[in-house]
């Protein structure tokens, strides 16, 4: 189901590299960037996406943190309509971000509050601890992510741990561990010889899959070398393709609530 939004709520371009150039970065942006290259500009895309879309419409701000890292683990296993994200998949998804953290090549920071600024979080904090996503990314007692699915959380029987919300990473951190951006740009202009802008979109307008990330993979991303495009433009010039501009990706039940 496609929700509609209206224009001031949402850009047509996603500025990935606005939130890459910001000094501090939330853990869905840090937690894409981490990803293997192959995975790294799908994640990315993706995540900001949410982060502009969701913390703008209010039914749905709740969910930022939350509905961000669906889809980083969607863009990383390349599944789709997830409701429930797998507990050893996460941690392999998480692993060279926490590692980095652990070893003390990065330093995390936080809110001991939500309204608090943010704070370093020491290494020692990490113990006994894990990321769990709503309005923000917060570091949590461990044991939640495995639980929160369960009648007791639902019931509000059990409740979060909460250590530190808003977990941010440094932008320089960062990138001495995971390396430079490799030029990702929402416009970014086909290559030379390539298909144009027009034949991109009257191919996206007769794609036989209506579903983005569907056809990126199954359609597109095959001819990749063929038609130049990456997919962060592919998916900019895809609602106009397929005249859907103005809406956002299906809503989520309550993303916290899950594994």
């Amino acid at each position: 189901m496609m929700t509609k939004v209206s224009p001031s709520a949402m850009s047509d371009n996603i500025p990935v590299e606005a939130w890459l150039a910001k000094p501090f970065w939330p853990w869905p942006v840090a937690l894409a960037y981490s990803q293997a290259p192959d995975d790294r500009d799908e994640a990315l895309f993706t995540a900001v996406e949410i982060l502009e879309l969701y913390s703008r419409i209010d039914s749905m701000a709740e969910y930022t943190g939350a509905g961000a890292i669906h889809r980083i683990y969607e863009a990383v296993t390349k599944e789709q309509n997830i409701s429930r994200l797998e507990e050893d998949t996460m941690r392999r998804i998480e692993a060279a971000l926490v590692g980095a953290i652990e070893a003390e090549r990065v330093a995390a920071q936080g809110r001991k509050s939500p309204s608090s600024p943010l704070e370093p979080i020491q290494v020692s904090d990490w113990v006994g601890a894990e990321i769990d996503g709503e309005g923000t990314c917060d570091l949590v007692k461990a044991g939640w992510r495995g639980q929160s699915s369960s009648f007791e959380a639902l019931f509000g029987d059990k409740q979060r741990v909460v250590w530190f919300y808003d977990v941010h990473l440094p932008r320089a951190g960062m990138l001495a561990v995971f390396g430079e951006p490799t030029g990702i740009s929402p416009v970014a202009q086909p290559n030379a010889g390539a298909w144009s802008l027009e034949r991109m979109k009257a191919e996206i307008a007769s794609c036989r899959i209506g579903n983005r990330e569907r056809a990126w993979v199954e359609i597109f991303k095959p001819k990749r070398k063929e038609h130049g495009w990456s997919n962060i433009s592919f998916r900019e010039v895809w609602s106009e393709g397929r005249n859907s501009k103005g809406t956002i990706g299906r809503p989520r039940l309550n993303p916290s609530k899950r594994a």
